[in-house]
């Protein structure tokens, strides 16, 4: 294996959609409320929702050999896993509506639904692999940067060094990483105006 693939290869890994969707609950759940601790827990809460435990799930798939990795690159090998995480988001994101958890936490739990959703219709209807990286990382720097401030847009060379990990290991074309990007920051520019 070559330097260049093993750095994409870590790129690939550190920023994973398991690793980054939990970091950003975290970074939601802090941002100055009033309702900060119990947003801190609901952020929890998503974090287990939308990465400890599908990952957990999809990692022991795959050592049984349901599919190809924890990532799924194999096309038709991603509707059992995107069932199982959008299940599992579903399941938070409707106990946070239910007991009317802090509008920031709720819209970041519907935004996650909606932008697994519409990957998932993407990759089984479409029948092509769009970059559910890049989707998120894309959505991350866009809503840290509506929560926190512009300054945060300082980020966004993780998410073309991200893109261009997943090409470079050959998971993706340019074409479904820019694809995934630009649906990454359609979601949060639209769900997390109105609620805040």
């Amino acid at each position: 294996m070559t330097t260049s693939r093993k750095f994409a290869k870590a790129v690939t890994e550190v920023l994973s959609p398991y690793v980054v969707l939990a970091v950003l609950a975290f970074v939601v759940g802090a941002w100055p409320h009033p309702e900060r601790g119990e947003a801190l827990w609901w952020a929890a809460a998503l974090a287990l929702g939308s990465c400890v435990i599908p990952y957990v799930v999809i990692v022991a798939g795959a050592r049984r050999g349901r599919w190809d990795g924890h990532h799924v690159n194999n096309r038709a090998g991603r509707l059992i896993p995107l069932v199982i995480i959008t299940v599992s988001i579903i399941v938070v994101t409707v106990a946070m509506g239910l007991t009317k958890a802090p509008s920031h936490m709720f819209a970041l739990g519907l935004g996650e639904v909606v932008l697994i959703v519409v990957l998932g219709l993407i990759t089984v209807l479409g029948r092509w692999k769009v970059s559910v990286h890049a989707a998120v990382g894309a959505a991350t720097v866009v809503i840290v940067a509506i929560l926190y401030g512009a300054v945060w847009h300082v980020l966004w060379p993780l998410v073309v060094l991200l893109g261009w990990s997943r090409v470079a290991l050959r998971d993706h074309t340019v074409a479904q990483v820019l694809v995934g990007a630009a649906l990454g920051i359609a979601f949060p520019a639209v769900l997390y105006p109105p609620m805040l």
